[in-house]
C-alpha cells in the first residue's frame, strides 16, 4: 500500500472525563495525566513507523487547535471527531482519510500504549490482502480496525462501549461479505489493576526508551508504588 493513514482516537485529558473507572484510587487529576501520558506514548510509536500517516481525532471539537500543536511533533494533523455516537465518528473520519487519498486506514484508540508495534506492521501489511483487520481487546471490544475502502456496515448496529464490540463486529463483516482478518488478543489500560500489567510490558517493549514511554513508565510507577 503507497499510504496507510493511522487515526488515533482520543479524548481531551479533562479530569473527571478520562479513565473514570480508575478514580479511586487515583484522583480525578491523575487520572487525566494517564491519559495524556498513554495517548503521547500511542502517538510517539504510531509515529515512527515508515509508511503511517498519523492524524489525532479528538472530542470535544474545541480542542482540536490546543491538541494539535501540543501533538505536532508526532501526528501531522489533528481532527474534531463531530457529533453522533463512536460509530457516525468513526465513519466520518474514516471517509475524510480516504477523500484525502489514503490507500488504507487503521483506527486506533489511547488506552494500548504497550501494544506491540508489530501489530500495526502487520496490520498495514493484511490490508494488501484483506478487505478490513480487527486487533480484538481481552474485554471484548477492539484495540484496532483496519480498512482498505470505506467500510460503514462495521461501524452500524455495535453497542459501543460494551463487552459484544467485537463479535458484533465479526458479524457485521459477515453480513456483509467482507474480508476481515484478525490480529492477535490484546488489552487496553482501563482499569487500576491494569497498572502493573502496563509496567511489565514497558519495560519488555523494543521501544522503552522512547521518551513519551519513559515518561509512561515512570508516571505509572508513582501510582502504583505509593
Amino acid at each position: 500500500m503507497a499510504r496507510i493513514t493511522a487515526l488515533i482516537f482520543a479524548k481531551y485529558p479533562k479530569p473527571g472525563t478520562v479513565n473514570t473507572r480508575m478514580v479511586p484510587p487515583l484522583t480525578a487529576d491523575e487520572a487525566a495525566a494517564l491519559h495524556e501520558a498513554a495517548l503521547l506514548a500511542v502517538c510517539e510509536c504510531v509515529a515512527g513507523i515508515i509508511g503511517l500517516d498519523t492524524r489525532l481525532v479528538v472530542t470535544p471539537d474545541e480542542h482540536v487547535p490546543e491538541l494539535h500543536k501540543r501533538f505536532a511533533r508526532h501526528v501531522k494533523d489533528c481532527w474534531p471527531q463531530g457529533n453522533g455516537d463512536l460509530g457516525h465518528r468513526l465513519i466520518r473520519a474514516t471517509h475524510r482519510a480516504f477523500s484525502g487519498g489514503a490507500d488504507g486506514v487503521v483506527l486506533l484508540g489511547a488506552d494500548s500504549p504497550t501494544l506491540p508495534t508489530r501489530f500495526l506492521t502487520h496490520a498495514a501489511a493484511a490490508l494488501r490482502e484483506h478487505d478490513a483487520v480487527m486487533g480484538p481487546c481481552e474485554d471484548g471490544g477492539y484495540y484496532l480496525l483496519g480498512l482498505r475502502q470505506p467500510c460503514p456496515a462495521l461501524f452500524e448496529r455495535i453497542d459501543w462501549g460494551g463487552a459484544n464490540v467485537a463479535d458484533q463486529t465479526r458479524r457485521r463483516a459477515v453480513d456483509s461479505g467482507i474480508d476481515l482478518h484478525e490480529l492477535p488478543t490484546w488489552y487496553d489500560l482501563d482499569r487500576f489493576e491494569d497498572l502493573e500489567r502496563t509496567l511489565h510490558d514497558l519495560a519488555e517493549t523494543a521501544e522503552q526508551s522512547l521518551p513519551a514511554l519513559v515518561a509512561l513508565r515512570r508516571l505509572i510507577t508513582t501510582y502504583v508504588e505509593r
